[in-house]
């Protein structure tokens, strides 16, 4: 094995336990630095403070918590209102005193009367048809129902706004550690698996988005359980049960579903090879495959059930939703250089040491032949379909492309098994050095620019990485700092 390997030199005495406090030490301090805006959303300071929510979906399913938790309802009317001339929190801390419009239905609970679309002052406004109606927000309800369960033992706070950022810190720490657990036992190989655990952290976008609550860090927090269960533990209602969370929080999370059953079939010691499938079909429907691919596939039908009862009860129709609206399908070429190579959002711009992944996937096939076919079709599935929407191309103001999120991950295996093998002896560091030492460069890169995204956050949203220098020398007054003379 080569010497002085860097995974080796910064982690020599390191267990997950402390890559993990470092993680939580590097995630939370951050939720601490926060920012002022005016009413014309212009940023007039900063500050250290207990965290809270900004702009974007965040807000329009946290007034949904909030209800669930102060109001033990679904009707945000009153929640809306009293956030914008009751200076209440029920939209969070930064909203008080706004109109913010809402994504939100009038929906009368009595006769189950739907008024649609947006409530906000847009071209999709519906007049307001009078008291008889509540208001029921239109996103989604898993990510909402799934911290009001979590925040009740805290529903006695005031405003619960600073536990939710802390529980989606907490969640991504947790996710993080179960992938630490699929990638030791993948690779084999601990020291590696604890680097490369440390650098998803710090060399991607999960740093930024550890803070902030939206769909995609659930599904990550979700994805990690569900793959280290499926992969290491074989446990199928488990696996079932989270990816039954992971639909009703985001309905594209289906994409990824396919390739989970046809794992269960072909991942068999009877079947070492695809070429074997027609010699050997009858084992296919053995009753051991059956069972665990009916223990899969039970919970996603019963929530598949309970979203269809709720689309009638809202919207008269079992396949009726208004979320269903919110895309298109557009060029997927297109998509594809928005999703990796775009300025403003590409994956490979905003953490390039992810670009690495391709030198990995053969390394990864040759030690793991179907667990590789496995994610890499499950990852490829789930980035054509999201390329070919319009998600990517009107879907822009974020840091990078938060849909991508929950998938990232999956980039770092294949390229901590290049990292294995080409630091495997001297011969090998001596053939692959250039590319070790892109690799490093790549790495710092990386961790700059997520580092600067973690502090700075939304300042930076739907933007090259390198805005926040403008920003800096536009705004140094606005941070506390003496105005500097460049003459």
């Amino acid at each position: 094995m080569a010497k002085n390997k860097i995974s080796d030199i910064l982690l020599k005495k390191m267990t997950i336990f402390r890559v993990m406090v470092i993680l939580l030490i590097l995630f939370v301090i951050p939720a601490f630095i926060n920012y002022d805006f005016n009413k014309e959303n212009r940023f007039v300071g900063a500050k250290i403070s207990l965290p809270y929510l900004y702009a974007g979906d965040q807000i329009h399913y946290y007034v949904l918590v909030y209800s669930l938790l102060k109001d033990r309802d679904i009707d945000v009317r009153n929640n809306y209102h009293n956030s914008e001339y009751n200076l209440t929190y029920d939209l969070g801390y930064l909203f008080r005193g706004q109109y913010i419009g809402g994504q939100v239905g009038y929906f009368n609970f009595k006769t189950r009367d739907y008024k649609p679309f947006y409530e906000g002052r847009t071209a999709f406004e519906t007049p307001d048809p009078g008291k008889d109606y509540g208001k029921i927000i239109i996103r989604p309800l898993g990510l909402p129902l799934f911290y009001y369960v979590l925040l009740l033992p805290f529903n006695f706070l005031p405003n619960p706004e600073p536990m939710v950022v802390f529980l989606t810190v907490f969640l991504t720490l947790i996710g993080i550690y179960f992938f630490f657990l699929t990638l030791n036992h993948l690779l084999k190989d601990e020291i590696i698996s604890l680097f490369f655990t440390l650098l998803l952290g710090i060399s991607s976008e999960l740093w930024h988005y550890s803070k902030l609550f939206y769909p995609d860090v659930l599904q990550f927090f979700l994805l990690s359980l569900i793959i280290y269960l499926f992969i290491v533990k074989d446990n199928n209602l488990g696996v079932g049960f989270l990816f039954a969370v992971g639909i009703f929080a985001r309905p594209t999370f289906i994409v990824l579903l396919p390739f989970f059953v046809l794992y269960r079939f072909f991942h068999q010691e009877e079947f070492p090879a695809f070429s074997d499938v027609w010699k050997n079909k009858r084992r296919l429907f053995n009753p051991s495959i059956i069972k665990k691919i009916l223990f899969l596939l039970m919970p996603i039908a019963m929530i598949f059930f309970f979203q269809m009862y709720l689309n009638y009860y809202f919207f008269g129709n079992i396949f009726s939703n208004p979320n269903f609206m919110m895309f298109h399908f557009e060029n997927i070429l297109t998509g594809l250089w928005i999703s990796f190579f775009q300025i403003d959002r590409g994956l490979f711009i905003f953490s390039p040491i992810m670009i690495f992944a391709i030198l990995g996937l053969k390394s990864f096939y040759n030690k793991h032949k179907m667990d590789s076919i496995f994610i890499y079709a499950t990852i490829s599935c789930f980035v054509l379909f999201l390329s070919s929407t319009s998600v990517n191309k009107y879907f822009h103001d974020t840091y990078s492309i938060r849909y991508y999120v929950s998938i990232i991950p999956y980039f770092f295996i294949p390229i901590a098994f290049w990292y294995k093998e080409v630091t495997s002896n001297k011969e090998e560091f001596k053939k692959n050095k250039i590319w070790i030492y892109l690799f490093y460069i790549a790495l710092i890169i990386s961790i700059l620019i997520n580092f600067q995204a973690a502090i700075f956050h939304t300042l930076i949203w739907g933007g090259p990485p390198w805005q926040i220098i403008s920003l800096l020398i536009e705004n140094w007054s606005h941070f506390g700092i003496p105005p500097i003379n460049l003459i």
